[in-house]
């Protein structure tokens, strides 16, 4: 039952009180003692319950509102209507703190949302949403953001893990990521998740770049962050660059994390071979997998401009133990 027909049934109920008041006035005056009084239950009981109707009324009447007078609107409440799209109307409520778009048909997060400067929540429980767009980090008075019931995977830990160190509160119960996290018994932004892994994996390239690349005279280095990149004579810096911002958006290079890629072009496919902790193709999982083959579609689109690329994943020897294409 969605909120509208909750507040319909609460008016249904208060006028029938009210009716029932100015009938039998005695039902209302009697409990506590003394005689009835029509006017005494008018004043005493009914009075309030009539305000309150009026209140209802015009909470339940939000979207007429919202259609005739947009700016007046900060709640607005438009689960269960079966939307595939936001309403014109609802990027002009300029005022809007708190949107509740739950058990709708939306398979993306509106982008209009992003206008509305004011919103601190934004409910999309059971939408058939399976990606989160980066410019989300951009709504700054954004507070509550409920995904539950979604089809979000761990495509999105991503930016899931800066939304929350952003103080957003991102909540995701019943969807394939929280499957995920439950299976790791893992947080995606907590300190017991990110320690071990960049523990390893900065043990494991001081032995690397001893070996590998400090001493392989036509590799250049250029850093972003605690990240680095790799690249052979030949590789435009341009390129490098683009790469390098292109990992920073997506959150594999941050002041936190220490990885390191190397890029290469054989013939004409550019190979970004990404040094990870894994240590077989093993223990690449399937949803780790996907999270890369999204992360590969990304830097094509933003870094190589139709050129052929494809990632490797590679142990800290530089050995492929996955090949991602881009396509």
């Amino acid at each position: 039952m969605d909120a509208s027909t909750l507040l319909l049934l609460a008016i249904l109920l208060l006028l029938i009180f009210f009716v029932l008041g100015l009938i039998a006035p005695q039902k209302f005056t009697t409990l506590g003692g003394g005689s009835p009084h029509r006017g005494k239950a008018f004043l005493f009981y009914l009075v309030p319950a009539f305000f309150l109707f009026l209140w209802l009324g015009s909470v339940a009447g939000s979207v007429e509102q919202a259609q005739d007078d947009p700016e007046s609107v900060t709640h607005l409440y438009l689960d269960e209507k079966g939307l595939r799209e936001l309403p014109d109307y609802v990027a002009k409520c300029v005022n809007l703190e708190v949107l509740d778009l739950s058990d709708n048909s939306f398979d993306e997060i509106p982008e209009e949302l992003k206008k509305l400067s004011k919103l601190r929540v934004v409910d999309l429980t059971n939408n058939p949403i399976s990606y989160l767009p980066d410019w989300l980090l951009e709504m700054e008075a954004l507070d509550e953001l409920d995904l539950s019931g979604t089809k979000i995977d761990s495509t999105s830990s991503v930016l899931i893990s800066q939304l929350r160190k952003a103080d957003i509160d991102v909540l995701y119960e019943e969807t394939p990521f929280s499957e995920v996290l439950k299976s790791k018994k893992a947080d995606p932004d907590s300190e017991e998740a990110d320690a071990k892994p960049d523990d390893e994996h900065s043990e494991g390239f001081l032995e690397f770049a001893k070996r590998k690349l400090l001493y392989g005279g036509e590799d250049y280095r250029r850093k972003y962050g605690k990240g680095e990149i790799y690249y052979e004579r030949g590789i435009e810096k341009a390129l490098v660059d683009s790469l390098g911002a292109a990992l920073t958006d997506i959150g594999l290079f941050t002041e936190e994390k220490e990885v390191t890629v190397k890029l290469v072009k054989v013939d004409d496919l550019f190979q970004v071979k990404v040094v990870t902790i894994y240590e077989s193709a093993d223990d690449l999982s399937v949803e780790e997998e996907a999270s890369w083959q999204f992360i590969t579609v990304i830097i094509a689109g933003r870094t190589f401009d139709g050129e052929k690329m494809e990632v490797h994943l590679c142990d800290v020897e530089l050995n492929v133990l996955k090949e991602i294409p881009s396509e």
